[in-house]
């Protein structure tokens, strides 16, 4: 158990009977009355943000959660299989655990994954990934390097805007989180 006052950004703590990652922390003293610390908690299990204002004389239960390197193997149904590469032991994770995200999975990817007491509960993406344009409309020929985008749909059938000078079989760097265009990685 830790104090109120000792929360800090990135830690897991159980709270309400439920696991949360805080993704925000900050202490405050206004004037003369007590400090406290006003966080953001995002459950771990279900991935609903909370803000919450713990007093710094309020107990909260800090858990440590076991990080493991896997690989991820493929999806059966709204489960995702990885393995440990030296271990060959395999685990399923839940889709609700990976969330949005899980449409930029490919197999082999390499993945920090979160345990708790032997639970897959949480799992790192890749910043960037690699995917390849499928299918966009034909590159203009005397479009110049301007902000002009269009639609281009990805080999997860995800659709992100692109510069016009992306063609089909490129392939291009893509934020995971924002599920965004961010460069050319290799032209087909």
């Amino acid at each position: 158990m830790i104090p109120g006052n000792a929360i800090r950004t990135g830690m897991i703590i159980r709270w309400k009977d439920d696991l949360y990652r805080v993704t925000y922390s900050m202490h405050r003293t206004p004037g003369n009355l007590r400090g406290f610390v006003q966080t953001k908690l995002r459950s771990i299990t279900s991935g609903r943000t909370d803000e919450y204002r713990f007093a710094s004389e309020e107990k909260v239960d800090k858990v440590d959660l076991e990080g493991r390197d896997l690989e991820y193997l493929y999806a059966d149904g709204a489960h995702h299989v990885f393995m440990d590469p030296e271990s060959f032991e395999q685990f399923t994770v839940d889709g609700e655990v990976l969330g949005e995200q899980a449409k930029f999975l490919r197999a082999n990817m390499r993945m920090k994954v979160d345990f708790y007491e032997s639970r897959p509960v949480a799992v790192e993406f890749p910043q960037k990934v690699t995917m390849k344009v499928v299918d966009t409309t034909p590159s203009l020929k005397n479009a110049s390097a301007t902000n002009q985008t269009k639609p281009a749909t990805l080999e997860n059938g995800v659709v992100v805007q692109v510069p016009h000078f992306i063609k089909e079989g490129d392939e291009v760097l893509i934020d995971t989180a924002a599920a965004e265009y961010l460069e050319r990685a290799r032209q087909g």
